[in-house]
């Protein structure tokens, strides 16, 4: 690429000191709040507060959106997407190119957790192999075979790495994004993933991710903070990440199970016909208590979960807990474990195959959550001055997150939060409070709350109207919706994302990524951002394809100037393009930055070299569009 050429892009990126520029608020009379989406009492037409809502609760607008919305009228259009559930031919023909999206967790374990020794253990189960052969014990000739036919049942089985996996995990989120007509619900489901984190490079969890972002968060972000709570907590990629599912209550405090085996020990079978089996498989759960204690598998309580659980979950830093609370908590939530992968977890459904009696001896089983009463602290507790009667189990747990939901300190940590996603960096006392009192009125209902959101003056304001700085993955995904894009692979495009300073679904943390704008406008992240911005526009981003000329209406560009006139509304629909227009004139006129060198086409130019010249003067314009602070922002 020529240096002009970067040079411009860079400028107008540095142009009105980029991201950190203030952004001048307008002097708007303080209104009464009203039911109504109040875009008329600052002062905004009807386009722009329709361009303003699929910038805020969507992923930008697509080509004709805009107009779409103000005939569809902005409050039908909220209401629409509170439902959450909008048909999406066009996306649901994108995911059926991704198996993994379709299969139960069960499922995904056994094709994608690509461990060998697993492989091998069904194999030889299966009859694929014989384990001496495999284990070399009949000659290297045998052994080689053996290889070979390990090879060829993985892939009859469908087994593959779990990096294929979390390709189509990260290539799903991108689609949804970008095609998904139920915007706020991917929206959401990004902001709640982000809160309840958990991370790719936590082994353990890895396979886990997909249908934790599935099951456990797309389905509740427009539920009750309870139920999203509650499965976020029961699910194996949470329990998994944060080591509750070894988490095991001190020996001494296992009370309740040791007094059913006692009570199981005087029972004749007589009394009982049960009674016989029950304390087998009591005594059974007891050895291999034991043995994994003594081969150090089991370290006690642990607190990571219940920790994170107040702190960055519910109650916030701030939230009034105490470290006491924190230990009173990981032992209410001692037992809430998951299956485990490998040859156990068979041992352990088949242990557990008479649900009646696993129910008897107080084990709960859903999906692949677990809750095991052989080790679960069942003496009292006080959790935040509420007390936990003794000889229970895993009522411990759903007791607490009861607590935590409804506590005033939850409601004003997540109400900011959602204030700060959708708003500002520093959202105003007034909004969030006034979220606050929808939060408590309705019980932590989400919707309420967006409705609230949508429904405050706060948010309408110019000062917010482009207040956020548009996060990696927000640019790719805003961008090819304003390019209508087609995307027949993601991956490179997801390269970017990475690149950029976002490895989707990778922040290690449970902090999860950050939501301010400093966390993505460093040196090397802004060139990243230009440099992408210039390479979709000439289409050097693989798998993306896009039409230029068709989105312009086959317009005949002859100048840059004409050019950004033409593509600035398609690309950012009702905002001003004075200063992106000022800029061009100002590299061309003044500065010592050159455009691009651009012929005008000679007395005996062919169409075809005009046609060519044109679409240098878009792709031109386009990059220098995505390149621009505007576009950054949102």
């Amino acid at each position: 690429m020529r240096p002009a050429t970067r040079a411009i892009l860079l400028a107008a990126v540095l142009h009105a000191a980029v991201f950190h520029a203030a952004v001048a608020s307008c002097a708007v009379a303080e209104d009464a709040w009203s039911r109504e989406i109040p875009w008329r009492q600052v002062g905004l037409t009807e386009r722009q507060a329709a361009a303003f809502l699929l910038d805020r609760f969507a992923h930008g607008a697509r080509p004709g959106e805009v107009d779409a919305v103000v005939e569809q009228g902005l409050g039908n259009w909220f209401q629409g997407q509170l439902a959450g559930d909008l048909p999406g031919s066009r996306l649901l023909a994108k995911l059926t190119t991704l198996p993994a999206v379709a299969l139960e967790p069960r499922e995904l374990a056994r094709r994608y957790s690509y461990r060998k020794r697993g492989i091998v253990r069904q194999a030889v189960a299966a009859g694929a192999i014989s384990k001496d052969d495999y284990a070399g014990k009949h000659g290297k000739r045998r052994l080689q075979a053996a290889v070979a036919a390990l090879e060829r049942f993985a892939a009859e089985q469908e087994m593959r790495p779990d990096s294929d996996l979390l390709e189509q995990l990260r290539a799903q989120k991108l689609l949804r994004a970008v095609y998904s007509e139920s915007q706020l619900v991917e929206m959401l489901t990004d902001f709640w993933f982000n809160h309840f984190n958990v991370s790719a490079t936590s082994l353990h969890s890895k396979v886990h991710l997909l249908p934790y972002e599935r099951d456990a968060i797309r389905p509740h972000v427009l539920g009750t903070f309870r139920e999203l709570l509650g499965a976020t907590a029961r699910h194996p990629a949470m329990l998994s990440y944060l080591g509750n599912t070894r988490s095991v209550a001190e020996a001494r405090f296992i009370t309740t199970f040791d007094l059913e085996m006692r009570e199981l020990d005087r029972l004749s079978p007589l009394e009982d016909p049960t009674a016989r089996l029950r304390l087998a498989k009591l005594l059974g759960w007891r050895r291999h208590h034991q043995r994994l204690r003594a081969k150090g598998s089991l370290r006690g309580v642990n607190e990571n979960y219940a920790r994170e659980l107040m702190e960055l979950h519910t109650l916030g830093v701030d939230g009034g807990y105490s470290q006491r609370d924190v230990v009173q908590v990981a032992r209410a939530l001692t037992g809430w474990t998951t299956f485990p992968p490998g040859g156990y977890r068979a041992r352990l459904e088949k242990a557990l195959a008479d649900t009646d009696t696993a129910a008897d001896m107080g084990f709960v089983i859903e999906g692949e959550f677990v809750f095991r009463a052989d080790h679960h602290h069942s003496e009292p507790k006080t959790v935040l001055g509420s007390p936990l009667p003794a000889g229970r189990g895993i009522e411990d747990g759903e007791d607490v997150l009861d607590l935590l939901a409804a506590h005033p300190s939850t409601a004003h940590h997540l109400a900011r939060k959602l204030a700060v996603r959708f708003v500002r960096e520093d959202p105003p006392p007034e909004l969030v409070a006034r979220l606050v009192r929808t939060w408590e009125l309705t019980g932590g209902d989400l919707r309420e709350v967006m409705s609230t959101l949508v429904e405050s003056p706060e948010l309408w304001r110019e000062a917010a109207a482009r207040a956020k700085v548009k996060t990696p993955f927000e640019l790719a995904a805003s961008a090819l919706r304003a390019l209508d894009a087609e995307i027949s692979d993601p991956e490179q495009t997801i390269q970017w994302i990475g690149r950029m300073g976002q490895p989707l679904y990778a922040y290690g943390a449970p902090t999860g990524y950050p939501d301010r704008g400093e966390a993505w406008t460093d040196v090397g992240q802004l060139l990243a951002r230009l440099n992408f911005g210039l390479d979709l526009a000439r289409s050097e981003v693989g798998g993306v394809a896009f039409d230029l000329a068709r989105l312009a209406g086959r317009e005949d560009l002859k100048s840059l100037e004409q050019a950004v006139a033409v593509y600035h509304p398609l690309l950012m629909p009702e905002r001003d393009a004075g200063r992106i227009l000022e800029l061009v004139g100002d590299a061309g006129a003044e500065s010592p930055i050159e455009p691009p060198s651009v012929e005008p086409p000679s007395a005996g130019a062919t169409e075809l070299e005009a046609q060519r010249r044109s679409a240098q003067h878009a792709s031109f314009a386009v990059a220098l569009l995505l390149a621009s602070p505007d576009f950054q922002r949102r």
